[in-house]
């Protein structure tokens, strides 16, 4: 084989690779995003009635940003109070590049997706103001990029995982108020030195933080 031909077998097999991996991105993203509206049971605004193939690249629904950089990845999904009801699901962890997430003043119930412990570029989670129960997930101490971790005003219940004050390093604000939480508040939260507003007020923790 010549050099030129090895050349040309070499930038075809490139592009095939670079063409196979941005179909995957394409397919993650998009999957993942009509997984989680399949599961939000109530949408009365129709906020996402854009969510469908025939309303264009899902970059360009209701309430979803992508990056400038990686044009077919989501980095932000902000749908605020918009009185959705249903469950969140999961699949959003399959949003590899996500890096916020505001979902409050909703009426989402279920359980906080422990995969959301993947999302390793994930920086501010805001799920506050839902019906939300079951325990605050371990798996989020995994996130060490979070700098915003709002759980408030929901009905979780059980204790706040130690872990997260022993990797969350980057925490700026936790708030966990108004919920159902028991137990001793972990001392480990008094190693967030970034922290700069901790909400913890009404529900049933026990000691102090030094």
């Amino acid at each position: 084989m010549s050099s030129s031909d090895q050349l040309f077998f070499y930038l075809l097999l490139s592009s095939m690779l670079t063409s196979t991996l941005l179909a995957n991105e394409i397919t993650d993203d998009h999957l993942a995003l009509l997984a989680f509206k399949n599961g939000v049971k109530s949408d009365p605004s129709g906020a996402l009635s854009s969510w469908n193939d025939q309303s264009g690249h899902f970059c360009n629904w209701t309430g979803v940003s992508c990056s400038h950089k990686h044009p077919n990845r989501v980095t932000a999904l902000d749908l605020s109070m918009l009185d959705l009801g249903g469950f969140i699901s999961p699949s959003i962890a399959n949003l590899s590049f996500i890096q916020t997430i505001e979902l409050p003043v909703n009426g989402f119930s279920g359980e906080v997706p422990p995969e959301f412990g993947r999302l390793h570029r994930l920086r501010s989670l805001n799920l506050s103001n839902n019906a939300l129960h079951g325990v605050v997930p371990v798996n989020l101490a995994n996130c060490s990029k979070l700098r915003v971790l709002d759980l408030g005003s929901n009905q979780l219940s059980g204790s706040i995982p130690v872990e997260l004050g022993q990797t969350l390093l980057k925490l700026e604000m936790l708030m966990l108020d108004n919920n159902s939480l028991t137990g001793v508040i972990p001392s480990s939260i008094g190693n967030l030195s970034s922290l700069t507003v901790l909400f913890l007020m009404r529900n049933n923790l026990q000691g102090t933080i030094c």
